[in-house]
């Protein structure tokens, strides 16, 4: 836990190319079954990948592990507002929950990046 105060995100739309420096709790420091839900948090995150290519991504994470931190951001009620953050050589994700005037646990932005595939750059060389 890094602040018990929300942040939004860090690397969203203008902030192409950027990267941050993991913070948080390293997955080497983490317990097996803590590694376990760690990877099922991150696949949830990324379900909306193909299967194939969702496929290859988590063989990479995995082979990553290891080197992928988790931060949080906000308060650990339950149901709350909160942002966090995975950070790891082969992904970024930013979960945040957007205040638009409402209950910010009902506007929730996801983010993923990908440092050497950029908005799919390297799948669209590919073809």
């Amino acid at each position: 836990m890094i602040s018990q105060q929300r942040i939004d995100l860090v690397l969203g739309p203008g902030h192409d190319g950027q990267s941050l420096q993991p913070e948080g709790l390293p997955a080497s420091e983490m317990t097996e079954p803590q590694k376990a839900q760690f990877l099922k948090l991150i696949e949830a995150r990324l379900d909306v990948i193909n299967d194939d290519d969702l496929a290859t991504l988590m063989t990479r994470v995995r082979a990553n592990l290891n080197q992928t931190y988790f931060a949080w951001w906000g308060p650990t009620e339950p149901v709350g507002s909160s942002y966090f953050r995975v950070t790891g050589p082969s992904l970024l994700i930013e979960f945040s929950p957007q205040n638009m005037g409402g209950d910010a646990t009902q506007h929730a932005h996801n983010m993923y990046r990908d440092s050497a595939n950029e908005y799919g750059a390297g799948w669209a060389r590919a073809r």
